[in-house]
């Protein structure tokens, strides 16, 4: 993007009788102008050193029976929705346990207690004793997993909407996310 970009160093000469520190070297994207401005200046920020950039993975959507962020799911209230996914990153390779330290999440986004979806489709879903404890993803059989348990968590009647997310936005940020939607009834 074109515009004006701090250096990332102090400018140290004495300027027009300012304190010292006041300016920062800058640079100019476009035609590579150099200079100095006031810090309070609002120029962009351009990391280039190791470590100040975090990877983009994209998430691949849940598999089926939830690969759909427009329709919701609904199970018996002793039964867990099974998620499964794939995290992939710039270069279409997919991201293993091995590969990042603090797994994806679930996060609870959005509770709408009395609207309905237009869509609801039931599923079967798994015994209450593989779910998942805690709110991170496990990596299984080359998927990042989550189950899902609605019994005791999830009670009000109403949709709830999730999202994987990060499980550090200091090593890495998930965009696309992947979403998904429960349907609790009475």
């Amino acid at each position: 993007m074109d515009g004006n970009y701090w250096s990332g160093t102090e400018y140290g000469g004495d300027v027009q009788g300012l304190p010292p520190g006041y300016n920062a070297w800058c640079f100019h994207s476009d035609n590579g102008a150099q200079g100095y401005l006031g810090k309070a200046s609002p120029l962009y920020a351009w990391a280039v050193r190791d470590g100040d950039v975090v990877p983009y993975l994209s998430c691949a959507g849940f598999e089926p029976p939830c690969d759909s962020p427009d329709v919701a799911l609904t199970v018996k209230k002793n039964k867990c929705i099974p998620l499964k996914t794939e995290l992939i990153d710039e270069n279409d390779i997919s991201i293993t346990d091995t590969d990042i330290e603090y797994p994806p999440v679930l996060v609870l986004v959005n509770f709408a207690g009395s609207a309905m979806p237009s869509e609801v489709v039931a599923v079967d879903g798994l015994p209450p004793s593989k779910a998942t404890d805690g709110n991170q993803f496990e990596f299984i059989g080359g998927r990042w997993c989550f189950n899902l348990k609605v019994k005791d968590y999830y009670t009000a009647p109403g949709t709830y909407t999730f999202e994987l997310r990060t499980g550090s936005q200091e090593e890495y940020i998930i965009e696309p996310t992947g979403t998904v939607k429960i349907v609790v009834e009475k």
